[in-house]
This record gives C-alpha cells, structure tokens and sequence, in this order.
C-alpha cells in the first residue's frame, strides 16, 4: 500500500501542472465514472479521493484481486464500482479504500495519455534513479524481487500469490530499499533528489500538511510518537509487507520490509499500538 503514496505523487505533479483541480470532481476529468448511487459519486473530488474520504467502500478490492491482468485492467476496476454503492457520503468520513487510489491512476491515465506504469516509470522512478524499481512483477522478478512467505504454524513458508494488476495503484509496486531511500530523501528535501526534481517544495509539504487533527493527509498517514509528528505508511500483500516513516522536522527517514506475511501476522501488534508498529516489520 505504499504504493498509494507514489500515486498521489503522480495526482500532485498533474495538479501541479494546472492539468487536474485537486477539488475538482471525478466526473470531470472521467464522465463514465459512477458508483450504484449516482447522486453521491458526482460530487466526489479529487481530494477527497486522495484523503479517503470518498464514501468509496474497501471490499470491492476483493473482487478485482483474482482478475487476470490486461493492459486495460485499472479502467476495468474503475467500471465495476459502477455495481457497488457508496458507504459514506462524500466528505463524512475516513474509509481506507484501495478502489478509491485505483480510481486516482485511472485520472492519470486519461490525463497524461500513459499507461499508469509508464507515468510512474517516466515520472517518478527515472528522475529519482529508482533503478531497480518496477510496475511489472516478472521484470522485478529477473531484477532479483525476494520470494514472498506466508507463516503457517510459525514457520515461513514459500508462496506464490496472484494478485491482479487491476489494483497495481493501491499496492503493488516493488523497489529496492535503496530506491525507496531516494523517494524519502525527495520528500524531506522539497521533492528533490540529487539534481532532480519530482515535485515542489510548495506541493510536497501540501502533501505533509496536518493544520487539521486527522491521521491522513494527501497520500500519507500521520502517527504521534513521543510527542513527534511522524509520516508514515504501511502496506502488506498476502506474502508481503512493508513500512516507511519519516520525522520531517529531523530529516531522517526508514524504510523496512520483510517477504513474509499473514493474517495473523497482520493482526498481531499489541494492544495500543501506534500504525507504525508494524506487524513482523
């Protein structure tokens, strides 16, 4: 799921760019789009999108997962929402929906005229020298991606989940840990990495705003530690997971991921634990 932050990356450098209105409707820039009630899902935004505050439940997620993958398998997913009804009425509430970020890459689609792999790629991986980060989980397989576990009886036990490309927005890119060092050293440095630049500093501390007492802002989540703003994230696949956190304040940031996963592993952290208290990570 931290993938979710590179979306929102890639809907900042377009709103950036005066090319998306971050408080501009979803039927704006995709008229086909709709939810089972209509009436709701016309007036839901961008932002709203971004902050999960859409109304667009999480279930249908399991639904797409099994899909098999198709080159145009996120408008696919984007469609289908067309069967589902809003949970919430846009702007109500905070509900963690991977639908909704699979929405946000269908924009980007229709804006930029790429792929969503191929935005990402061109527009984040490249100009932050993530080499040896990929869309594609057969070419990160040959660049060497780790094999994925699940526990079973407290042992880790190889696995193979298939997991549709139709949710590659909501979860499912794969980087290096030294890449994924360059994007957080790009979000505590104003968007720049070296010579490069993915996004402003004007934009990338919008992305970090928290004028208001919520936990999640424009692609990232927000922990108190210590009395310490900490931005984080955490994501998880059925033999994976992973987290990133940053002090904004104290330029450090981590990153951390193991190849093994499971339910109970994903409901394991103790009692009181704060997001970044990971399970295994």
């Amino acid at each position: 799921s931290i993938t979710k932050t590179f979306t929102a990356t890639a809907v900042m450098q377009l709103v950036e760019k005066g090319a998306v209105d971050l408080d501009g409707t979803v039927v704006r820039y995709l008229p086909w789009f709709r939810l089972e009630d209509q009436g709701r899902s016309d007036s839901i935004t961008i932002r709203q999108l971004i902050t999960m505050t859409s109304g667009i439940p999480q279930w249908p997620t399991s639904v797409t997962w099994f899909w098999p993958n198709e080159t145009d398998g996120i408008e696919k997913h984007v469609r289908f929402l067309a069967r589902i009804r809003s949970a919430a009425e846009p702007g109500a509430r905070f509900l963690y929906s991977n639908s909704g970020y699979v929405v946000l890459a269908a924009i980007v689609e229709r804006i930029s005229g790429l792929s969503y792999a191929e935005y990402v790629s061109r527009n984040i991986f490249k100009p932050l020298s993530m080499d040896h980060s990929h869309t594609d989980r057969a070419e990160a397989e040959r660049d060497g991606l780790a094999h994925g576990h699940r526990w079973w009886l407290g042992f880790p036990v190889p696995s193979a989940v298939y997991v549709s490309d139709s949710i590659l927005p909501a979860g499912l890119l794969s980087a290096s840990a030294e890449d994924m060092a360059h994007f957080l050293i790009a979000q505590i440095n104003g968007g720049r990495y070296r010579g490069s630049v993915v996004l402003s500093a004007r934009a990338t501390a919008a992305m970090l705003d928290r004028s208001s007492p919520r936990r999640y802002g424009l692609g990232w989540e927000f922990s108190d530690v210590n009395g310490r703003t900490i931005v984080n994230f955490d994501g998880g696949n059925p033999d994976s997971q992973a987290s990133v956190f940053f002090d904004p304040e104290r330029n450090i940031g981590v990153f951390v991921a193991a190849n093994v996963m499971s339910g109970l592993d994903a409901f394991s952290s103790h009692s009181g634990a704060s997001a970044i208290d990971g399970p295994t990570t």
